[in-house]
């Protein structure tokens, strides 16, 4: 019955835009009118109203990102290597032994695996749907965060922005379970914590707590140790800076933070060394990637390679910095927390942009690490903005204020003629489509169970998804076996995977090597270019069929095995 609803809203574009638009539109009119109302807007700081207005926000997005949840393609490649490894997850869990992510970390695959425990498959779908409750947990806590700094009729205003963003925007890097997604949640509840905690003077466990999420940073997405590092200094700086406690207890609360700092990487490290991997660890996810950033010169013009981004960020970043000029006016009359927060939002915005640039490559999904920092920099803003307009009546002041805000917001995102949805159409009809859009995909299924291993030379993790198998080595993906440029570790890499073809004899082999690597004509790429690798497949493999480009084997004591 569900699916036959979501066909019937699939029909036409127009009924889709409707739900969405209208479930949207709702949430931010309870917005504003909580800005216009006094009375009402106290009604919805009370613990009911404030899960009314997330209750809002999760509805919101689920409305408007549905249907990516029945596109059964990738939408980029980063989401299948991830879903790939994560199906390998409990045969090896050991990181980097059982599966290297490259420069994610080990826990954005681990989170992959939770729907598991429910009795489901990691999917498209479900990976999709762990990326709208990531968005949704960052958006949440940074309501927490703007609503203990300043207060909660800001803290709604501030989470509108990015709720427009992931609601409306049609690009592909944006709403995909991305390796972004999960180091932002971390960040922002981090973040909250460290706000909220200032009213309990700072108690031990949610100190504790702040410094486990900054520590599992580095290991969700190695990029992302820059925002773990801003985080950790402006944590500190927020305990040293708890002058009404004695200097021993603040002592004790920075203490508590680096100890949980230490838990996950100590975990993970050990898991790894006992595993016999910390060396793979070195050498794949420090070594590597270090070079990975070297070799790359393009720092600026991805910023407007997409239509999406640019009309949030600019108009977020002119609040943000209108909040400046307000604090000039009205600094007498701040008091120390607000402009304490204010200063930390924007230092804030200023490590996320730091980490979008770091790497010197043009992925647009690097630069959802600036969705949430923005609009919190731009939440701090407003509130110092209203505050320099106070003259004006509570209830006309914060109206307008929030009519205008959102009317930017709305605008300058287009949200009311938003663009053609890429998913809309064929792309969402796939779940009504009788078998597979891949040839490749049925030959492979035909000969090979879930829960066999398949290892794929080049860069096509998305048949591990389609066909729920276990990864034939700890790579998903070969791009550091093939691609020299960059790389000081190629003879590593392809040592590392022959050893584990030989040691976990897959029972499949997908030579996707001439489709992956575009830059070479004809067959070179293919995996007779690694003669190792050719000597064990042409030794024990038998072709089984094939697509395009694409050379599909089985290892030769199966021929004869029943479907």
């Amino acid at each position: 019955m569900i699916i036959s609803l979501c066909g019937w809203f699939e029909e036409s574009q127009i009924r889709y835009l409707a739900l969405a638009q209208t479930v949207l539109f709702a949430t931010i009119a309870l917005v504003v009118t909580g800005a216009f109302v006094p009375t009402f807007g106290e009604r919805l700081a009370t613990r009911r109203g404030t899960l009314c207005v997330l209750g809002a926000v999760l509805l919101a997005l689920v409305a408007s990102r549905w249907p990516t949840f029945f596109v059964f393609h990738q939408l980029n490649p980063d989401e299948a290597q991830m879903i790939a490894q994560s199906i390998s997850v409990p045969s090896d869990p050991i990181p980097w032994h059982g599966f290297d992510g490259l420069s994610s970390g080990p826990l954005n695959t681990y989170l992959l695996v939770l729907p598991e425990l429910v009795g489901l498959h990691s999917t498209f779908m479900t990976a999709r749907m762990i990326a709208v409750l990531l968005e949704f947990g960052a958006l949440a806590s940074l309501y927490l965060a703007l609503a203990a700094c300043f207060d909660r009729a800001t803290a709604r205003l501030a989470i509108l922005p990015p709720l427009v963003f992931w609601c409306v925007t049609t690009q592909e890097d944006f709403v995909h379970y991305s390796s972004e997604q999960f180091p932002i949640f971390l960040t922002s509840a981090a973040f909250a914590l460290v706000a909220t905690g200032r009213r309990s003077d700072y108690r031990l466990p949610p100190v504790v707590a702040t410094g486990i999420l900054v520590g599992m940073l580095p290991f969700a997405k190695l990029q992302a140790i820059y925002l773990a590092l801003t985080i950790a200094a402006l944590a500190i700086g927020a305990y040293f800076g708890a002058t009404a406690m004695p200097r021993n207890e603040r002592l004790k609360r920075v203490a508590a933070f680096v100890g949980g700092t230490c838990i996950a990487p100590a975990v993970i490290l050990t898991i790894a060394a006992l595993g016999g991997s910390f060396d793979d660890f070195r050498r794949s996810y420090i070594e590597t990637s270090l070079a990975y950033l070297e070799h790359q010169p393009d720092l600026y013009g991805f910023l407007t390679a997409t239509p999406d981004f640019s009309p949030y960020f600019v108009p977020m970043t002119i609040v943000a910095l209108l909040g400046i000029v307000a604090a000039a006016i009205v600094y007498r009359t701040l008091p120390n927390t607000w402009i304490n927060a204010y200063a930390a939002s924007l230092v804030l915005v200023l490590a996320a942009i730091y980490t979008i640039y770091v790497p010197g490559r043009s992925s647009p999904h690097y630069l959802l690490f600036a969705v949430v920092p923005i609009a919190g920099a731009a939440g701090a803003a407003l509130a110092i903005i209203g505050r320099a307009l106070s003259s004006a009546t509570e209830g006309t002041r914060r109206g307008a204020l929030a009519t205008v805000f959102v009317a930017i917001t709305l605008i300058s995102q287009n949200a009311i003629l938003r663009p053609s949805y890429p998913w809309i159409g064929n792309d969402f009809g796939a779940y009504m489509w009788p078998g597979s859009f891949d040839p490749l995909v049925e030959v492979i299924d035909k000969k090979l169970h879930p829960g066999d291993r398949l290892a794929i030379w080049g860069w096509r993790a998305e048949y591990f998804v389609h066909s729920q198998l276990r990864m034939g080595t700890r790579d998903a993906v070969a791009g550091y076996q093939y691609m020299d440029a960059g790389n000081p570790n190629r003879d590593y890499y392809r040592a590392r995977y022959v050893s584990d073809f030989a040691r976990l004899r897959p029972e499949g082999f997908l030579d996707a090597g001439s489709e992956s690597w575009a830059q070479e004509p004809g067959d070179k790429a293919g995996y007779k270019s690694f003669p190792e690798l050719a000597k064990l497949v042409d030794a024990d493999y038998v072709p089984a069929g094939g697509w395009n480009r694409y050379h599909f084997f089985i290892r030769r004591d199966l021929v004869d095995r029943k479907t």
